[in-house]
C-alpha cells in the first residue's frame, strides 16, 4: 500500500488510507504485539465509485 500510513498514540494504533478507490476494497488487519500479549482486529472495506478523499481510518485500542 503506497497511499497509507500507520501511527500509534495514546494506546491507539491507526491505519489511514489517504485516498481510496475500488482497488482498495479488501479486508485489512491490524495486529499489535507487546510483552503483555497480542491484540488483533480486522475491517472489511468495500469502496464504491472513483478514487477520492476523504481519509479513511480505523483504530485498535492496545492496553499496556
Amino acid at each position: 500500500m503506497t497511499h497509507g500510513t500507520t501511527d500509534y498514540k495514546d494506546g491507539l494504533c491507526r491505519l489511514t488510507l489517504d485516498i481510496v478507490g475500488p482497488a482498495d476494497s479488501a479486508t485489512y488487519t491490524c495486529k499489535a504485539t507487546t510483552a503483555a500479549g497480542t491484540a488483533e482486529t480486522t475491517a472489511t472495506i468495500k469502496v464504491k465509485g472513483q478514487r477520492r478523499p476523504p481519509p479513511l481510518s480505523f483504530f485498535l485500542n492496545v492496553e499496556r
